[in-house]
């Protein structure tokens, strides 16, 4: 293997010598927009489907000629006043020639501007005078092919029990292959496979789509796999969304894609079918079906549902049994009317039928076999306010969330949401905005603010949530509140600067003289961060945090620390290199530091570092040719204190787990 690796990485340096490819711009526009705009998790989570969020919206850049506030706020970092400043330039200077004129719109900062141009676009006019290509009815009789593939291979180095003790029946390897391809703009076609680590074929998870747009009044046609998103997420979203982050006004408001292909790894939580978008003049119609075989736990005696894993894996016999083991039935229909620029307004119902019922085990839990959901939802859109909401109805209850964003002036944007989900509303397709993605058995309020001032841009936002009935971690009615302040500035062009406090507090259940209470939860962590661009060629970025856990009534109290210092190097138009290190001292678990690791184009990962010890990671990119991008990480932590990592099955009987990700891109 390292001389198979040795002899790829020589070749390509060597072969691209004659032929010299620039990297864009849209890895690092997409790794400042992550910085902006989440903030680490406390849990370890892969959060690597938001990842596609950003390569789809550079796939499909919005038009800034003809984009509407709707098209606009699909664009992370562009809040309110930002978009009416480009609507209003454009109205008054008539149509932009280059994205490069966004720079000339008084009012948007620069930094903002250099970070969303690889999600715009013009479309140029054609000699009527119409923007875009003309094309026939069927927008699928002229050529304009391309194809992008994208493959990976990882693999832990250190020997895990699982495999040590032949409990998984696959390799160590984990394999990802993506093919997405168009013969024009009007039809395009989608292959995944992927393998998990211990699992055995190498299509262990398949999924496929086409999707065909503008063929008169369907706009848009998709066979296969698909997602879907409409309202602000109660009846029907994605299973990856936005939730609070630095941004304190974005994630407020969900702008969803309605029907769109599915083009992740989740392996339960996405349709199978069909689906299309239907423009009847005045109003547009969505119809669904599907028909998806998902993982669940099922009882040996009743075969009611018990559970439905949503990891994705298949490595021992419990879990293969568990494998496509119910099947789901779903059809649905939504309508949305566009009155004017200022109002939209949607209708949505779906009826989902399972093959096994409920078991549930607490009243408020899914119970019985087929469901029936009903929407209606609002986006009223004025010139420096913006309404919106929705209320979804399961037959038992009804799940409501409202919002407003008000722009008072072009530097100031101020935003307030309300949402309110009954412990009695249970949804297996919903993701409204709140502390839990679960939307059920909460109520909240929240406020933020995003304030451009001459010392920078401030973020502040306050949370009040409460969870009414028992969940299953709590037996007990708990509540919360988190607030988040962040300051973020670019004194000069080529150093930008970030200072966080977040401040969260939460009921949780502990056992205290052998009686269950409801007591307070307190974390509160202090983040500075700095980046310094040295000429084109180099970027240092160093990060220090502080976080403090506490339990007062129990008498805990804990502490953790990261340091952090990264240097990505342009070595040549060719060659990107990026390496980071992380120093880390936690007390246990519960204080335990977070880091989004930059790296691969797709994926999105942030290790839970607890304990005392180091990781670092080296990351090589190589781009012998325009289409093609070679990839290498290695990433490692050693923990010298200890003398087994991890748990269960992924137990390692020592202090180092290390591995790597073989990954290439190619375009064409």
């Amino acid at each position: 293997m390292k001389y198979f690796l040795k002899e790829l990485i020589l070749y390509a340096l060597f072969s691209s010598a004659a032929v010299f490819a620039q990297f864009d711009s849209t890895e690092t526009a997409t790794e400042e927009v992550i910085d902006d705009l989440l903030e680490e998790p406390s849990e370890e989570i892969d959060n690597s489907d938001l990842y596609e969020v950003f390569e789809d919206l550079h796939r499909n850049p919005v038009d800034i000629n003809s984009a509407g506030v709707s098209d606009f706020q699909r664009i992370p970092l562009l809040n309110f006043s930002d978009i009416n400043k480009i609507i209003s330039h454009r109205e008054k200077y008539g149509r932009f020639f280059s994205t490069s004129e966004l720079y000339s719109v008084q009012g948007i900062q620069a930094g903002t501007i250099r970070k969303i141009l690889p999600f715009v676009k013009i479309i140029p006019q054609n000699k009527s005078g119409i923007s875009g290509p003309a094309k026939n009815v069927l927008g699928a009789f002229y050529f304009n092919p391309g194809l992008e593939v994208r493959s990976r291979t990882a693999k832990d180095l250190q020997p895990k029990d699982g495999f040590v003790n032949n409990k998984f029946e696959g390799s160590a390897y984990k394999v990802y292959n993506r093919l997405l391809g168009k013969v024009n703009e009007n039809l395009r076609f989608g292959l995944l496979t992927e393998k998990d680590a211990g699992e055995k074929p190498l299509n262990e998870f398949t999924s496929l789509y086409l999707e065909a747009k503008n063929m008169g009044a369907v706009k848009k046609l998709i066979i296969g796999d698909y997602s879907l998103e409409f309202g602000q997420g109660l009846a029907l979203w994605s299973p990856f969304s936005f939730s609070k982050g630095t941004d304190a006004v974005f994630p407020v408001k969900k702008n969803g894609r309605g029907i769109s292909p599915f083009k992740s790894t989740d392996e339960n939580r996405f349709f199978r079918g069909a689906a299309s978008q239907i423009n009847l003049n005045f109003m547009n119609a969505s119809v669904f079906y599907s028909r998806n075989y998902f993982d669940a736990g099922l009882d040996s005696a009743s075969r009611s549902i018990l559970s439905m894993p949503i990891d994705g894996l298949h490595r021992t016999d419990s879990e293969l049994e568990k494998r496509k083991s119910a099947v789901e039935s779903f059809y649905g229909l939504n309508i949305d009317k566009e009155w004017n620029e200022s109002i939209k307004t949607g209708l949505l119902f779906y009826y989902s039928i399972f093959s096994n019922p409920f078991l549930p085990s607490s009243a408020f839990e899914l119970s019985g076999k087929d469901f029936r959901y009903y929407s209606v939802y609002f986006d009223l859109i004025f010139p420096s306010i913006n309404l919106f909401g929705e209320a979804a109805y399961n037959g038992t209850s009804v799940a409501s969330t409202a919002g407003i964003i008000f722009s008072p002036e072009k530097n100031f944007s101020f935003a307030v949401s309300l949402r309110n989900y009954p412990a009695n509303y249970f949804n297996l397709h919903g993701f409204g905005f709140g502390e839990s993605p679960a939307t059920q058995n909460e109520f909240g309020f929240y406020t933020g603010i995003k304030w451009n001032t001459s010392i920078g841009t401030i973020n502040f936002y306050y949370d009040q949530f409460k969870f009414p009935y028992a969940t299953y971690y709590n037996p007990l009615p708990t509540q919360g509140e988190e607030l988040l302040l962040g300051i973020s500035s670019t004194p000069f062009s080529s150093l930008d600067t970030r200072i966080r406090y977040k401040y969260e507090k939460k009921n949780i259940s502990e056992a205290i003289n052998n009686l269950t209470s409801v007591i307070d939860r307190l974390r509160q962590s202090i983040r500075a961060e700095m980046s310094y661009r040295i000429k084109k060629y180099i970027t240092l970025k160093g990060r220090f945090e502080y976080n403090k856990f506490n339990i007062r009534d129990a008498g805990q109290s804990e502490e953790g620390i990261l340091v952090y210092q990264e240097i990505k190097f342009n070595a040549a138009r060719w060659l990107s290199l990026t390496g980071r290190m992380i120093l880390f001292k936690t007390d246990s678990f519960n204080s335990a530091v977070y880091e989004y690791e930059s790296g691969l184009n797709g994926i999105l990962y942030n290790p839970a570092l607890y304990g005392e010890g180091l990781r670092w990671y080296a990351v090589v990119k190589v781009k012998p040719v325009h289409i093609l991008i070679i990839s290498f990480k290695y990433a490692e932590t050693y923990k010298p204190e200890e003398k087994t990592l991890g748990s269960g099955y992924s137990t390692i009987n020592g202090n180092l787990d290390n591995n790597f990700i073989l990954q290439v891109d190619l375009s064409l």
